[in-house]
């Protein structure tokens, strides 16, 4: 997608699956946020589930998304801040949790079937 950086109103291309994080624009180096209100442009995404409404589905604790997580290896062990521990016991944010789910097909795959069944 295309971004308009909040501080110097350039745009630049960001993967639309950090919609709700920060981002540093490559033209004056300061981290933005990809909000919706910033995007310029965006091409179509597959199965991508963005942060933004990644974390509304966590923070919610809805027992559709925390099972899911759980197939996936990951538990919530924290509601605030949100943490997760995964099957080695390393202690993840959900920043973290969400770029490794988008960077496994299947697992981003059913995470989008399973967020818009909540959605409908």
């Amino acid at each position: 997608m295309e971004i308009r950086c909040q501080h110097c109103l350039c745009g630049f291309d960001a993967p639309y699956r950090q919609l709700g994080l920060s981002f540093l624009c490559p033209h004056c180096k300061k981290d933005t946020v990809l909000s919706r209100e910033s995007v310029i442009s965006y091409r179509a995404t597959g199965w991508e589930v963005s942060f933004l409404d990644f974390l509304p589905l966590v923070s919610l604790g809805e027992k559709t998304i925390l099972s899911l997580l759980e197939k996936f290896g990951y538990k919530r062990t924290e509601h605030e801040p949100h943490l997760f521990h995964n099957l080695k016991g390393e202690t993840l944010t959900p920043e973290r949790v969400h770029l490794q789910i988008q960077n496994d097909a299947a697992n981003q795959h059913d995470l989008y079937q399973t967020a818009m069944s909540i959605w409908r």
